[in-house]
C-alpha cells in the first residue's frame, strides 16, 4: 500500500451525522460472529454455523436493537474497510442518522495467508438501551 493512503477515520462526522460511541456490551457479540466467520472463511451476515450478530444478540439482551451491519474480509483492516466504503449500501449503513451506538468485531482467519474479518454494527435502540437477560 503507498504511505499515503489513510482511512477515513471519521466518515459520520464528515457527513455531518452524530458520532456513534461504542456499546460495550455488543462488542464481544460483534466480536464472537467475526471469529466465527474467519473460521469458516466466508463473509455473511448469517450462515447456519454462524448466526449473526442479531440473533446473538437477541438471545442474550433485551430488548432488541435495531442492526445496521455490515461485514467485510482483506488483507488487511484497511483493506476491508476499503471495500466496505466502495459500496454505497455499506456506506449508507455507516451514516445511519438514527443509529446512536456502534460496535465492532475482528477476527484472523485460521489459513495461510490469513485474512482479517471484520463486522461493523451501527445500532439503534427504538425500544431502549438492551440490558443482558437473566436466566
Amino acid at each position: 500500500r503507498a504511505a499515503e493512503e489513510t482511512v477515513d477515520e471519521e466518515p459520520r462526522s464528515r457527513a455531518g451525522v452524530a458520532v456513534a460511541p461504542v456499546f460495550g456490551a455488543f462488542e464481544p457479540v460483534a466480536r464472537a460472529h467475526a471469529t466465527c466467520l474467519a473460521s469458516i472463511g466466508f463473509v455473511a451476515h448469517a450462515t447456519p454455523k454462524c448466526p449473526g450478530v442479531p440473533g446473538l444478540a437477541a438471545a442474550a439482551f433485551h430488548p432488541r436493537a435495531k442492526h445496521h451491519e455490515d461485514v467485510a474480509a482483506g488483507d488487511t483492516a484497511l483493506e476491508a474497510w476499503e471495500r466496505l466504503n466502495d459500496s454505497p449500501a455499506h456506506r449508507a449503513n455507516l451514516l445511519c442518522r438514527t443509529c446512536s451506538h456502534s460496535a465492532i468485531g475482528l477476527a484472523v482467519e485460521p489459513a495461510e495467508p490469513p485474512r482479517v474479518f471484520v463486522v461493523w454494527e451501527l445500532l439503534e435502540f427504538p425500544e431502549g438501551i438492551p440490558v443482558p437477560i437473566r436466566r
